[in-house]
């Protein structure tokens, strides 16, 4: 289920399924006081509620809570089994909620691809630009202006990072020309720059100066790459950076989604879910010998 490496004594945890990293992360979260502060790169989200699929009702067509929160109460960190036990009645897009009700994790925060529009939580001043431009469309009035960072956030246990386009991107509207230029700068030193500073925001005393002050896991599930080159930019030294300072890293293979990125989007039709897990691995070998 999963998999565990050492790589220059940074611990890595290898599963197919994103939501079996919920068994590291109760592992190390046994260990501590808190829960943990992890650091997510995703195609997807993975927000949805607590054993949604295993409590979904035919019938009614709905989500009958109640049902996951029998399954909820029967599992804990402390006992790691109970986590394995459950595996099988979750889903690869559900390990979040679950891992912030079980007090597995304290803060996540998501870099994905995914329906990422706006930051969420939004920011109170987007909340309020927002309300300013229905009040001037509804008034005939010219629209104001958008505001510029830093922003403030509302108190959250996930944040999920507006990530529009590619940094630099000066087309309006954006297109599908912005696509593949935008995912190859998926672990790039000027996108990650630019989402740290923004996790500084949400959370202060978290980052500083563009890297993680507190204890995190760096958890990279692979379908957020699609191409061969994202996972080769042109600076990878932040994403080094990041390794270097993980606690541990956590990996999901998701190989169905690097398929679709492959075949059916031919996004990169050379792209293989061996390949990608090679060069994560190559990556991690060479920041953490650094420190060697």
């Amino acid at each position: 289920m999963v998999t565990e490496k050492v790589i220059n004594s940074k611990k890595v945890f290898i599963s197919e399924k994103h939501h079996y990293n919920l068994i590291p992360w109760a592992n190390i979260r046994k260990n501590k006081s808190h829960g943990l502060n992890i650091l997510c790169l995703d195609h997807h989200i993975d927000n949805r509620p607590a054993f949604l699929h295993y409590a979904f009702n035919q019938v009614t067509n709905e989500y009958d809570k109640t049902k996951a929160d029998k399954l909820l109460v029967q599992m804990s960190y402390n006992n790691v089994s109970s986590i394995e036990d459950n595996i099988i009645n979750m889903k690869n897009d559900e390990h979040i909620d679950i891992g912030i009700k079980l007090d597995i994790i304290s803060k996540i925060f998501i870099i994905c691809f995914m329906d990422c529009s706006f930051d969420s939580p939004r920011a109170y001043e987007i909340a309020k630009y927002q309300k300013d431009v229905q009040y001037a469309f509804n008034n005939h009035l010219p629209p104001p202006q958008l505001p510029v960072r830093p922003y403030t956030y509302p108190e959250s246990n996930a944040y999920t990072l507006e990530n529009i386009c590619y940094v630099g991107c000066k087309r309006q509207p954006h297109d599908d020309d912005c696509q593949i230029i935008h995912f190859n700068q998926a672990i790039n030193s000027i996108l990650l720059n630019q989402k740290l500073d923004i996790i500084n925001e949400m959370t202060p005393n978290i980052v500083s100066k563009q890297k993680f002050i507190q204890n995190f896991i760096l958890d990279i599930d692979l379908d957020y790459f699609h191409t061969k080159k994202s996972i080769f930019p042109n600076n990878i030294d932040t994403f080094y950076g990041l390794i270097h300072d993980a606690e541990s890293i956590t990996i999901a293979k998701e190989s169905e989604f690097i398929e679709q990125w492959s075949n059916e989007y031919e996004y990169d039709k050379e792209l293989t879910v061996d390949f990608l897990l090679e060069s994560i691995l190559k990556h991690i070998y060479l920041a953490t010998k650094i420190s060697c």
